[in-house]
């Protein structure tokens, strides 16, 4: 089993320090992706709002393909689990041809004959607005 530490010295009014596990992906950030989704060529691509937060802030769904099979795939349901907007981010670029000028590849678009992805970047906007 591992062990993970490290040591810091904090010196007299230096401030704050934070300290995190993943590195952090900022609400700037994901508004960039949710706009990118919405501007994206992809004919089937639809970015919709599941409702508001407390703070009133929209959590966003984007649904991508025309297939029978629904698949949802949820992020970040505890904010602090930056890795899957990541992974979020990852998939829609791949999914909408967002780093190839809406070009898509072949296996791609035969996963969106098959499927209609309905997928939330992020659960929990409040909380990763928030820092926590």
């Amino acid at each position: 089993a591992g062990t993970l530490s490290w040591s810091h010295a904090h010196s007299k009014g230096g401030g704050s320090v934070c300290f995190s596990y993943f590195p952090p992906y900022s609400y700037n950030r994901h508004l960039a992706l949710i706009s990118q989704c919405a501007s994206s060529r992809e004919d089937s691509c639809a970015v919709r709002t599941l409702g508001q937060t407390l703070d009133g802030r929209e959590m966003e769904c984007i649904t991508v393909g025309r297939g029978t099979r629904q698949c949802w795939i949820i992020h970040r349901q505890h904010p602090g689990e930056t890795m899957a907007e990541f992974y979020a981010e990852g998939l829609l670029t791949r999914l909408l041809g967002l780093d190839t000028n809406g070009c898509i590849d072949g296996l791609t678009k035969h996963l969106m004959q098959k499927y209609t992805f309905r997928i939330v970047p992020n659960m929990c906007p409040d909380g990763s607005f928030r820092g926590h």
